[in-house]
């Protein structure tokens, strides 16, 4: 029997052709200890999503390996996003679940690995679920609340062009949810993106159509209820639209919460059942600026706040048999506590999920 070998041609053709096409790309390699942006997004509960941000023009593709496995997925959707001067390429895994606790996201260019972050998905039948809550776009608030390890970060800042630099640092991932996405699900919760509505008449109960199974988190960069003071607030820019709002959601069998941004301190505010129809809570962002003025505005529903504007929320929500228990830190960029409360909501009905 003869062996048939490559010829010797053909395989100096292919090296020629393979030389030719590398150096028609545009060059691009990372120095030591230099690091792409990849952004772990959170925005569909079924699916792994990541933003690669890359130099204009330069190809780069993915795979996912669980780091206890022998698994890999290739990405199910590939997006190339056109943003500045600088090419954003989205990545969506469908496939992953928490079979494995931690997995590693692989960037590669030409086949050859270039970049990696180690990722977790959150698990489907938690009951538990820790995030941050952000307003501000500083390094130095970032980097203080990574050092918690949160599960999820929500980030309610208007502008979502510029994450911070800090982020670029992280080893391990922490999905980024933002007002303009629908809904994400996690330890039972439902996030839900409610930005406060400018026009007259809108159709509340499309917008709420997302709020049906589990308890919510309904997440805005404007507060909900302000209508004692002259900032934007749901309330204060749109009574009559505010008042439908809480209507619909009297008339939904599950329990609520709000989380929001926009005033110059953080603060915790607390409604009657009269109100809402249950006891339930507006958790607030500082969004900067700090204005101790406006702080010490008379407000009736006010539990606890802090008018330190450099600050963010710390959130641990559990789900129990008849009650949602919220555990609330507000945090200075040393990590010092401004203010805590251990809170509950009564479940009106609890769906299994």
């Amino acid at each position: 029997m003869t062996m048939i070998g490559i010829n010797p041609k053909l395989k100096l053709m292919k090296i020629i052709i393979l030389l030719f096409l590398t150096s028609c790309s545009l060059p691009f390699t990372l120095k030591k200890g230099e690091k792409l942006l990849i952004i772990q997004t959170a925005y569909n509960s079924h699916k792994s999503s990541f933003l690669v941000y890359v130099p204009k023009g330069v190809e780069v593709n993915a795979y996912v390996s669980p780091i206890k496995g022998h698994e890999s997925f290739k990405p199910k959707n590939k997006n190339l996003i056109e943003s500045g001067d600088k090419d954003v390429i989205q990545f969506d895994f469908e496939e992953l679940n928490n079979k494995y606790k931690t997995y590693e996201l692989v960037i590669t260019r030409f086949g050859i690995a270039l970049d990696s972050r180690t990722f977790s998905v959150f698990d489907s039948k938690s009951s538990k679920v820790s995030f941050v809550v952000l307003a501000q776009n500083e390094d130095e608030l970032w980097s203080a609340a990574f050092k918690l390890s949160p599960q999820l970060l929500v980030w309610i800042h208007q502008d979502t062009t510029q994450v911070p630099e800090v982020y670029r640092e992280l080893d391990h991932l922490i999905p980024i949810y933002h007002e303009r996405e629908v809904k994400f699900f996690a330890g039972g919760i439902d996030f839900i993106s409610m930005p406060i509505p400018q026009e007259e008449k809108i159709e509340l109960a499309a917008q709420l159509s997302n709020f049906s199974e589990h308890p919510a988190f309904f997440i805005s960069s404007q507060q909900y209820f302000g209508a004692h003071h002259q900032g934007p607030s749901f309330e204060g820019l749109n009574p009559q639209a505010f008042e439908l709002f809480i209507e619909e959601l009297k008339k939904r069998d599950n329990s609520y919460a709000f989380i929001s941004g926009g005033r110059p301190y953080s603060e915790i505010m607390q409604f009657p059942r009269s109100l809402t129809d249950i006891p339930t809570f507006e958790f607030s962002a500082s969004g900067g600026g700090e204005n101790q003025k406006e702080f010490d505005q008379y407000n009736p529903w006010r539990v606890t706040g802090s008018p330190q504007a450099r600050s963010y929320l710390f959130i641990k929500s559990i789900l129990h048999q008849q009650k949602w228990e919220i555990n609330v830190k507000a945090k200075d960029s040393n990590n010092n506590d401004l203010y805590s409360r251990k809170l509950f909501i009564p479940i009106k009905f609890l769906q299994q999920f």
